[in-house]
């Protein structure tokens, strides 16, 4: 929960994060890493009991730009966005003010449309 308040890129979270497959995670989820973070945490942990209400009480696999992207190497993760949106069943958004203003938002709904 701590490390969902931090607006700035923390190198160490991608040690967190668990290597899967493609088609595996169950979400992408996209956010404005300025927008409120109590409102995402709770927007988080509302949809992630919706999920394990309907999947017998598993969490869920998701794919989290602060925990799966190596923030030393940005350039490098991004240029596999098409293929982190691709390799996850549903992309969920918690959008917030500023949501809609940030182009990495618009780009990652714009892909996952595509």
């Amino acid at each position: 929960e701590d490390q969902m308040f931090e607006s700035t890129p923390n190198p160490a979270l991608s040690k967190l994060s668990t290597p899967t497959r493609l088609g595996f995670a169950d979400a992408f989820v996209s956010h404005c890493w300025q927008d409120p973070a109590a409102a995402k945490w709770m927007l988080m942990q509302r949809w992630r009991s919706q999920f394990r209400a309907a999947h017998q009480d598993r969490e869920p696999m998701i794919w989290l730009d602060k925990f799966c992207i190596d923030q030393e190497h940005v350039a490098d993760s991004l240029a596999s966005l098409p293929v982190y949106l691709a390799g996850c069943k549903k992309l969920v958004i918690f959008y917030g003010p500023t949501y809609f203003k940030r182009l990495w938002c618009v780009i990652e709904l714009f892909v996952f449309l595509e």
